[in-house]
Parts: C-alpha cells; sequence; structure tokens
C-alpha cells in the first residue's frame, strides 16, 4: 500500500514526483486532449501512484489508487481547496457549486440532494421517454446520425422536463450553447473571451429569463401535480432552517441542465455504440426494452429490473470515464505517496487506473457486462470503482443519472435500429470538456421498429431482486427508526382530500381506496401491502388531492415530510421503492424475531414468500383437523390456542403474543392441525408458505434446534390438555 498523505515538517524534504515524458513547447496537451484515459493509463504504469503533467497553462500533480482515495478523504485537513478552479463556471452560473468547500459545500449538498433525487426525476419518466420517442421517429431510415451530437441536445430537452415541467422546444438550443461554452472555458478548452461574444451573452440572457419565469410559474401553481426539480429545490431546508433563494434555485437547475449534456449524453453515446458492438447482449437488452414498453409506456420502476441494461450501464461508466478526475489545489506543501506536492500547484485524483486494474476487474480492458450483474457484481465489491467520485465528493445524482441514461437508451432502442457503419469502427476521444467522442459517433438508421411484439415480463429480473444493490447496510440503518407504526380500522380516513400535506405512509398490512371530492363513490385507485401513498403534496407543498379511507383494518407505517425527503435523497429511492423496502424491513424483522437463530441469508430466502394477513377479534386463524399448509408469525396482538375434545368442549392451551410462531406442528410432523388458533384481539400476522420454511429450517442446524425446543413444548401442552375430539 503507498504511504498516505500527510502534511508535517518533514514534507519540504521530500521530492517532486517525477514528470511525465513529454514533446518541449506543447508537453503533454495533445495527448490529455487526444487519448485522455491512454495518457493516464500509461503514466500510471510507468511512473506509479503519483506523477507531475505539464501543458501550457498547466501544471498538475496527478494522484490515483488508494492514495488518491485518501487524499480526498482528508482533503480539509491537508488544507486541500477548490477555490478559483471552477471560478469561470461559479461568474456565469451564479452558484458555486463546484468549488465551494467545508461548510458551504455540505449546506450545499443537503439543499440540492431532494431536487437531484431519482425520486423527483422518475414521475417525469414517461414523459421524457415519450419526447426521446418522438424525436428518434423522425430520423429516415438509412440515414447516418451523429449520436453524440443528437442525443446530447435530446437529453438537455429532456431534462428540462423534469427540472421545470416544460419542453425547451428551440430553446434548447440557447442551452446548449450557453453551457457548452461555460464548460469548456471552465475546463480551460476556451478562452473568457467567449463570454463576451454576443451570441453566447444573449443565449445566457434568454436562458436565465426561461427559467426564472418557470420557478415564478411552479411557485405560485395552486394545484398539486409530480413534484419537479425546481419545487424540490424550493422546498428544501438545510441546517438552521437555511433554504435557496430563487437565483441559487436557477444556478442548480442549470447545473443539472449542463450535466445532462455534457456527462449524460457522452455516457448514453457510449452505451449505445457497446450495445452496437456486443450482438449478443444487444439482443438481450432489446428484449428487455420492447418488455420495458409492452404497455406503450415507460414504467419507470420496470427500469430497476433491466439486469442486462443496467449491467451495461455500470460496465459503460467503468469503461468511459468521462470526469477524469476530482481537482484541488494545495494551499501548503502536502505529502502524497512518498513525493511533496508544493503549495499552490493543482492536485488531480483521477479514478482511471483503478478502474481498469487487473486485481480489481479481470480482463479489464473488454467490455464485459456481466462484471456489473450478479453473482459477480464488480462495481459493487471493489473500492476502485469510482465513476461518481469518493466520500465526500461523491456525485449528488447517481440515481438521477441513472434514471435518465436508461429512459434515453430504452427510448431510443424501443423506436429504431441501429448500426455501426462498419463493423470495426472504434470511437476517437477529446474532452469537450469532459470524455466525448471526437466525430460524434455516426451510426446508421436501420430501421424504424413498429408495434411490438407481445412481449414477455419474464426477461425481466424478478420483482424481488431488483433492488437488492440498493438496500444497503447503510440505507437500512437510517431507516431502522424511521416513521412510527399506527393502526386504521375499516372506514377510517386516513387522509383527507384538501387538507395538508405533513406525511408518507407504508402499508404493512390491508387496503386503502383513493377517491376524489370530484367523483363521490368513485374509487380512483386500491392500494395493498407494500405500496405508498401521500407524497404528492409534500414536495409541492399544497393540499391532499384525494381521500385515502382503510378498505379494512390496517396496519401503516407513518414517516413525517422530513423524515421522508431524508430517506429518498440519501438512499436514492423512489416513493414507491421505498415503500417496498420499508414492507420488506418489516417483514424481514418480525420473521428474525420469531426466528432469531435462522442465519439472515436463510431468513432472506422467507422473505418474497411471506404475506402479511389481519384477523379481527374472535377470528380463526387455523382449525383443528385442516390440512397444514402454512407457518405464522405474530407481529401485532394476541391469540389463543385451543384444543377441542371428543366431547366438544373447549380447552385453553396456550397464548401467543409477538414474535412467536404457530401451525410449525403439522408442518414439520406432516401431519393436520393439532389445536385451533383464535384471535384474542385484532392480530397481525406473517404467513410463510410450509414447504419454504421446512427447507430452510432443515439447512440451519441451529435454527432446527430452537423451533424443536418449542414443538416439544407445544405437545406437552396438548397432551395435558386431554385427548382431541
Amino acid at each position: 500500500m503507498p504511504p498516505m498523505p500527510t502534511s508535517s515538517p518533514d514534507v519540504s524534504q521530500l521530492p517532486l514526483a517525477p514528470y511525465v515524458d513529454a514533446p518541449p513547447l506543447i508537453g503533454s496537451l495533445l495527448a490529455i486532449r487526444g487519448r485522455p484515459m491512454d495518457f493516464l493509463l500509461d503514466a500510471a504504469a510507468k511512473y506509479g501512484p503519483a506523477f507531475r503533467v505539464w501543458a501550457p497553462g498547466i501544471e498538475v500533480t496527478v494522484v490515483h489508487g488508494e492514495a488518491g482515495r485518501e487524499l480526498v478523504r482528508q482533503s480539509e485537513e491537508l488544507g486541500l481547496h477548490r477555490a478559483g478552479l471552477f471560478e469561470a463556471f461559479a461568474s456565469q452560473i451564479g452558484l458555486n457549486i463546484f468549488g465551494a468547500g467545508g461548510a458551504e459545500h455540505k449546506l450545499l449538498r443537503s439543499l440540492v440532494r431532494l431536487g437531484y433525487s431519482r425520486h423527483v426525476a422518475a414521475e417525469f419518466a414517461p414523459t421524457m421517454a415519450r419526447l426521446v420517442r418522438e424525436r428518434a421517429r423522425a430520423w429516415p431510415a438509412g440515414q447516418t446520425v451523429k449520436l453524440y451530437d443528437t442525443l446530447g441536445r435530446i437529453a438537455v430537452e429532456q431534462m428540462a422536463i423534469a427540472v421545470g415541467d416544460h419542453a425547451l422546444g428551440e430553446r434548447a438550443d440557447d442551452f446548449v450553447r450557453f453551457i457548452s461554452d461555460v464548460m469548456r472555458v471552465t475546463g480551460r478548452l476556451s478562452p473568457k473571451g467567449i463570454f463576451l461574444l454576443p451570441g453566447y451573452a444573449n443565449a445566457r440572457r434568454r436562458c436565465q429569463a426561461a427559467l426564472d419565469e418557470t420557478i415564478a410559474r411552479l411557485a405560485a401553481r395552486p394545484e398539486p401535480g409530480p413534484a419537479t426539480m425546481i419545487e424540490a429545490f424550493l422546498r428544501a431546508r438545510g441546517e438552521g432552517g437555511a433554504q435557496m433563494d430563487a437565483a441559487a434555485v436557477r444556478a442548480a437547475c442549470t447545473y443539472a441542465l449542463a450535466g445532462s449534456y455534457a456527462y449524460h449524453g457522452p455516457l448514453i453515446t457510449f452505451l449505445i455504440y457497446e450495445l452496437l458492438r456486443n450482438p449478443t447482449l444487444g439482443r438481450l437488452v432489446q428484449e428487455e426494452v420492447d418488455a420495458l414498453y409492452a404497455s406503450g409506456e415507460l414504467d419507470p420502476a420496470l427500469l430497476r429490473r433491466c439486469r442486462h441494461l443496467r449491467a451495461a450501464f455500470h460496465e459503460t461508466l467503468r469503461m468511459y470515464i468521462l470526469v477524469p478526475g476530482l481537482p484541488f489545489r494545495a494551499s501548503r506543501d502536502v505529502a502524497v505517496a512518498g513525493y511533496r506536492v508544493p503549495a499552490g500547484e493543482e492536485i488531480l485524483v483521477t479514478p482511471v487506473p483503478p478502474h481498469f486494474a487487473d486485481e480489481a476487474f479481470p480482463n479489464p480492458t473488454v467490455f464485459d457486462a456481466e462484471r456489473c450483474a450478479s453473482p459477480r457484481s464488480e462495481h459493487l465489491k471493489q473500492p476502485a470503482f469510482a465513476p461518481y467520485g469518493v466520500t465526500p465528493r461523491i456525485c449528488a445524482a447517481p440515481g438521477m443519472v441513472e434514471l435518465h441514461v436508461l429512459t434515453v437508451v430504452s427510448a431510443v432502442l424501443r423506436e429504431v435500429g441501429l448500426r455501426l457503419e462498419r463493423p470495426s469502427y472504434r470511437p476517437k476521444f477529446t474532452l469537450n470538456p469532459l470524455l466525448a467522442p471526437a466525430d460524434g459517433l455516426p451510426v446508421v438508421v436501420a430501421a424504424h421498429r413498429g408495434d411490438l411484439r407481445a412481449a414477455s415480463a419474464a426477461v425481466l429480473q424478478d420483482r424481488e431482486a431488483d433492488l437488492g444493490d440498493l438496500w444497503t447496510t447503510d440505507a437500512q440503518a437510517q431507516a431502522a427508526n424511521t416513521g412510527a407504526i399506527e393502526s386504521a380500522a375499516p372506514g377510517t380516513v386516513i387522509l383527507r382530500q384538501g387538507d395538508e400535506a405533513k406525511d408518507y405512509y407504508v402499508i404493512l398490512t390491508g387496503r386503502v381506496v383513493v377517491t376524489r371530492d370530484e367523483a363521490p363513490g368513485q374509487v380512483v385507485a386500491t392500494l395493498a401491502a407494500g405500496s405508498g401513498f401521500g407524497e404528492l403534496g409534500l414536495l409541492s407543498r399544497k393540499p391532499r388531492n384525494a381521500t385515502v379511507t382503510a378498505a379494512e383494518a390496517c396496519t401503516l407505517l407513518r414517516i413525517d415530510a422530513d423524515a421522508f425527503f431524508r430517506l429518498v435523497a440519501s438512499s436514492d429511492l423512489t416513493g414507491a421503492e421505498l415503500a417496498r423496502l420499508m414492507h420488506g424491513r418489516f417483514v424481514r424483522a418480525t420473521l428474525q424475531a420469531a426466528l432469531p437463530r435462522l442465519e439472515p441469508a436463510r431468513l432472506q430466502q422467507l422473505v418474497p414468500g411471506a404475506e402479511v394477513q389481519t384477523c379481527s377479534a374472535g377470528e380463526v386463524v387455523i382449525r383443528q383437523g385442516d390440512p397444514a399448509e402454512h407457518l405464522f408469525v405474530v407481529a401485532s396482538g394476541r391469540a389463543e390456542v385451543i384444543r377441542v375434545d371428543e366431547a366438544g368442549r373447549e380447552h385453553a392451551v396456550a397464548a401467543l403474543g409477538p414474535g412467536e410462531i404457530f401451525g410449525e406442528i403439522g408442518l414439520l410432523q406432516r401431519s393436520r392441525r393439532t389445536a385451533t388458533v383464535r384471535a384474542t384481539e385484532p392480530l397481525v400476522l406473517l404467513r410463510v408458505g410450509g414447504a419454504g420454511f421446512a427447507a430452510q429450517l432443515e439447512q440451519s442446524t441451529a435454527a432446527h434446534a430452537e423451533v424443536a425446543v418449542q414443538m416439544g413444548r407445544r405437545l406437552l401442552e396438548l397432551i395435558a390438555s386431554g385427548p382431541p375430539r
């Protein structure tokens, strides 16, 4: 492991990192611009974890690997900063979103996380997909399309829908001009004099006026609707109640539009290129896309279930590193990997060499989407995979990036068949200012795709597995103590139309119906366990637009607005995904309390098949003599175990409470029910398939012994109660 960064009196005695060999006068300029990834890989292989690069106007120490990650983690302690590095961007956009540090950086992240969350963008994904499909349908068959040029513009148009629920139309050209010029000057690829040109100045003015108009319109919108990025920014609160004014909201929106062009555009382009270059992968992804659009519209929740498309997305992030590194400036001498970085010099922490490390990614120069899918999941297991940066400089919008990119790619593939101009084609790269194809990456529109044949949803990943890589330990820990469990009797009004929106609800058990005053007696929707409701008015800060009533006895998890926003922002889940996972957490916690010695992996196998069941007081759950098909776990409430003798008399055998199981005797002895269980108060149960329970128990010695002891105790209680009927 290389020496970690330090700052001490001994630093002055260390040598500078070695310079990369470069031609005189121009230095490494052409290599950096023309083949940035190859240049960084070659230099890392030759010079190790740190080396210096120079070109006209550039003098930078490049660091990678563990030394680089540790440098970012300790950046504040070491006196590293970003002041001045993004001055051009901040001066034109109006917010120091790139260059901020310390408390300012932390506050800005807290204010923008909600607006940049997947939850906000997902509401607009169907509309965004329709726009892309409309644009793709206009490409004539046989025409050559430059993907980067075309899809970069479309990505800006599309992002504007999530920003302000409004397509840009012809105004998209202004945004592309404004954004691309600002980004190129920030990346020192163009002179600041561009800002003085009338064409640029007019485009910037029109863009800012359009955003200001949209912000004012949405701030005054009377009715709730899908909450836009603008409304999320207006609603966001930071430490001490800090919030964003209209100018800061405009800047944060501009940043999102800039990212959609400079970052999402190339990523979309390279992903489609790899699908065209790998026919087998392309076919698998096309099957998923057809299943996505089988109903005619994109369901954003199904994007999570596209195993091959998502794997290809992550492998594209690994292979095509759009951002060459995180830049800093040293305020004092710093020691890195045994070298000295002098005060005032720039440092670039690059993820390029780790992304191509053999020990992290076998055969790293080959595009292999399977490495980013289960069971390999190399992009999750290796710290080397860092496409979004390193803590505390991690991109605040990875979920939005994925949703946006996959929406564009899937919509394009739904409408047109594409092919490379020649099978041997390989793109040449440039910095523009991020990694991009130098020639725009031309492809041929082979054909338009008409109505889809019946597409099977079976090609999509299993519903219970599609969120497995999201429910991280940190996300579970944050959710563990969130919300309060409440009960609602049949007919109880949980939310009333016109009331203030304060909470989000997850249905743990039971069903609810949704109605509106405008259509009395008409049920708009019925929601069951695992669903959520109530988020629509939270972001828009508008009154409830519907009434929600318990159709039967319900158990609900109520999450207040602030906690809900923290969860969807920090976990990057949509409200619907959060509801599913919170419901799953409830099921797992209930099973774990009842079967504490069953290993977590075996416990997890029981979760998908566990159903939540409610019973009212006096209701019989199982009846003596009936076939034994399920195991039951008491989540809340109480029940009694009853033995019926030959004369028909009932004998109370035992009482059951939360965390206890019943029904195991008939299952494990393969016999009929040996007793009746009846609710003595409202009861919430988990019903687990008997075959699955028995299979997991057989493979767990500890849990099997525990259940055997409990079963033995129950059998003794039954014997003591007398002979059965």
